[in-house]
């Protein structure tokens, strides 16, 4: 959210600015293509708060998951 603190319309696309946010959504959104990509970096510089949010709400599930066991977790992490 950083990041998205200093973007805004004025920002280049071939920015290091720009690169880096859109790296950091784009590895957070890996499920999807690049076109929800492009209109949620739109959204960012534009500062169109409701678009931000039904973009994450239709990739995050709205329950609650499950929290995983993190004993069994870090035993297999060790163990690989």
């Amino acid at each position: 959210m950083l990041l998205a603190r200093h973007i805004n319309e004025d920002t280049e696309e071939g920015s290091k600015l720009y690169r880096l946010l859109r790296f950091f959504v784009a590895s957070h959104l890996a499920d999807v293509d690049d076109v929800l990509i492009d209109n949620y970096m739109q959204a960012l510089m534009q500062n169109n708060i409701a678009l931000i949010v039904k973009t994450i709400l239709s990739y995050k599930p709205a329950e609650r998951l499950d929290v995983p066991d993190y004993d069994k977790v870090s035993a297999t992490l060790i163990a690989a």
